[in-house]
């Protein structure tokens, strides 16, 4: 999370009076909420840096916004535990 947190910070500074858009990437685990999953923690960590970026950042014209992409087919993911209620 420290990356994500420092990352946006240096964005921030070089946007400018203009703005910009940060765009953080995370989960759909975090909605989920899978059992046996872990990742969940740090991608609602995800989501709400996010949240919390956006009200912060917004009056100074810059976006900030996450893509939450859900699971992919893999072998790796497929030997999850919680794959098949993933899926769904």
């Amino acid at each position: 999370m420290l990356g994500l947190l420092l990352t946006s910070k240096r964005a921030a500074k070089q946007f400018g009076e203009k703005g910009g858009c940060i765009i953080n990437i995370g989960s759909v685990a975090s909605t989920l909420t899978p059992p046996n999953l872990r990742s969940t923690q740090r991608q609602g960590a995800v989501d709400s840096i996010t949240r919390v970026l956006a009200k912060e950042l917004g009056p100074r014209n810059v976006r900030v916004n996450s893509i939450n992409p859900g699971v992919t087919d893999t072998e790796g993911a497929r030997a999850m535990e919680a794959y098949e209620e993933s899926r769904k």
